[in-house]
């Protein structure tokens, strides 16, 4: 969709540039190839898609639905919360505790998911879900509470993508904060939250902590559950106790029929999204946190869960957006040829068609190769999409100008002037969209900058289309408009500028030579060779 919205720039600069008398196909091409960027942005989540291991996204997928039954199967009237569903190096899958009036935990759920034919396996603590295997976790994680309770200095910072330790304290209001490490060789817990909370978050984890100890030791019961994932329509809820020998005993079985929302888009858990996260970044380690955070949540909203849990080939993460985006090129190229004079050069068109589609192609797996601040890629909105395309277009004229001078249809100067005046509307719509994004608020009155992802996209087109249509303004297609305008006067006024300069360069060239012819000594030379 954000491709259709970044249409009218480029259809804009084409008009103005068409209406000033520039006889150029290179420009044309240049702008419907910047025209289709935005398609560019396929390219990265199927190509992330692509590199995801299959198991990790199968066991990913399991945990959010486990996550989600479970919550609905725990008593509302109780106060029940998950602590960090999918809690990494505290070795639980799930963990859901149950906190008193006052906020102290009082009864505790332990969960591990398996999907497809995955089991419960064995390890050096005993199998998964046994006495000794969860004892011996609760005891690190009971450790980790009364450690960051016992601190004499934590430091407020932002928790990150992949930090090395993390866990979760629930407050009174219900609303949950973090403390976490960069690695167990970090000297100090930071905390993610209110810096008002802090107070109340400690005492809170010193109450988890005895808690967690307590249970570890046998003193406080807690109970643990497998959940089985078959597929996207069937799952096993089994529910253990722990024997004398601390094996897992069955009590209770229950095979459930999954509902139809867990076969569509948006079955992850924030949790979840996070893991999704880690994955992309690790194995497109040029991405931004922020990025791949992003990518996630994109893959979450829209790929139904069998199309991701069946994943998706190299070859068609990258062929069906390569052909996409020069699609959108060639279209583009063939209309503004139309504006421009009525006829289409099909192998002009042509040649758009395999710029834009080999290169998105290209540029798009730099994406994720080359750190983000050389090549900074960001879905955010046409200000990314620009920006990551630059290669593409420098790409683009280098082969123009060769094809140019091999054929001698245009010399350099030329050249670079329709060159400039391709750059200058995308380039000025990419900057208003920048800082609009950068300084701009949204309808609620949020200001963008504080938004991300699809969020922070559609405000800034609406902020630049007037406002949302809701609060009376035009939306995001006159957002779109806007961005056209701005092309249109960028490119205009880039063209004035040549004329002017053209203009008084003429004017230099007229009065040299009338002096020139004036000059006495000239006129008797020119009689003499007569």
């Amino acid at each position: 969709m954000r491709a259709f919205h970044c249409i009218p720039v480029t259809l804009a600069a084409g008009i103005a540039t068409s209406l000033a008398d520039v006889e150029s196909e290179q420009t044309r091409a240049a702008m419907a190839i910047t025209g289709a960027l935005p398609a560019l942005q396929h390219t990265t989540v199927d190509y992330a898609r692509s590199q995801l291991p299959p198991n990790a996204v199968k066991g990913i997928y399991g945990e959010s639905v486990a996550h989600r039954v479970m919550q609905s199967q725990l008593p509302t009237r109780e106060s029940w919360h998950a602590i960090t569903p999918r809690s990494g190096p505290q070795g639980f899958d799930h963990l859901h505790i149950r906190l008193d009036s006052s906020g102290n935990p009082i009864d505790m759920v332990v969960g591990e998911t398996k999907y497809g034919t995955s089991r419960l396996g064995m390890t050096k603590d005993g199998i998964q879900l046994g006495r000794d295997w969860v004892r011996e976790r609760l005891r690190g994680l009971g450790k980790r509470y009364l450690d960051i309770a016992a601190s004499e200095k934590i430091v407020a910072k932002k928790l990150p993508l992949s930090p090395g330790r993390q866990v979760s304290v629930v407050l009174a209001n219900g609303r949950q904060c973090h403390f976490w490490k960069a690695s167990s060789l970090d000297p100090n817990w930071h905390y993610d939250g209110h810096a008002g909370d802090l107070p109340e978050a400690l005492k809170r984890a010193s109450s988890m902590g005895d808690f967690l100890c307590k249970a570890a030791k046998g003193e406080v019961p807690y109970r643990v559950v497998h959940h089985q994932v078959h597929s996207t329509q069937k799952m096993t809820i089994t529910w253990y106790t722990h024997g004398r020998d601390g094996r897992n005993i069955p009590l209770s079985k229950r095979v459930l029929s999954l509902p139809p929302k867990f076969s569509t888009t948006g079955v992850l858990t924030p949790e979840a999204e996070k893991e999704l996260a880690k994955h992309i970044l690790k194995q497109m380690p040029g991405l931004s946190d922020g990025k791949a955070r992003q990518l996630a949540q994109e893959i979450n909203r829209s790929v139904s869960s069998g199309k991701l849990l069946s994943g998706v080939s190299r070859f068609w993460a990258l062929g069906r957006p390569s052909l996409m985006n020069g699609g959108i090129a060639g279209a583009l190229d063939a209309g503004m040829g139309l504006v421009e004079g009525g006829a289409i050069s099909l192998g002009r068109t042509a040649a758009t068609f395999g710029v834009a589609g080999v290169g998105g192609t290209v540029q798009g797996l730099l994406r994720g190769r080359v750190p983000s601040n050389i090549c900074p890629g960001s879905s955010a909105g046409y200000t990314g999409g620009f920006a990551s395309g630059g290669g593409l277009l420098a790409a683009a004229f280098v082969a123009v100008e060769v094809y140019d001078a091999l054929s001698g249809a245009q010399d350099a100067t030329a050249t670079a002037r329709n060159s400039a005046l391709a750059l200058s509307g995308p380039l000025a719509s990419a900057a208003a969209f920048g800082l609009v994004a950068a300084f701009g608020s949204a309808s609620t009155g949020t200001a963008i900058s504080s938004l991300s992802g699809i969020a922070a996209y559609n405000a800034t087109m609406a902020c630049l289309g007037g406002g949302s249509i809701a609060a009376g303004g035009g939306g995001m297609l006159a957002g779109g408009l806007a961005l056209g305008g701005v092309a249109v006067l960028a490119t205009a006024a880039l063209y004035v500028c040549f004329r002017i300069y053209d203009a008084a360069q003429e004017r230099t060239r007229i009065t040299l030579k009338v002096n020139w012819l004036n000059d006495p000594n000239v006129l008797r030379k020119v009689i003499k060779s007569n």
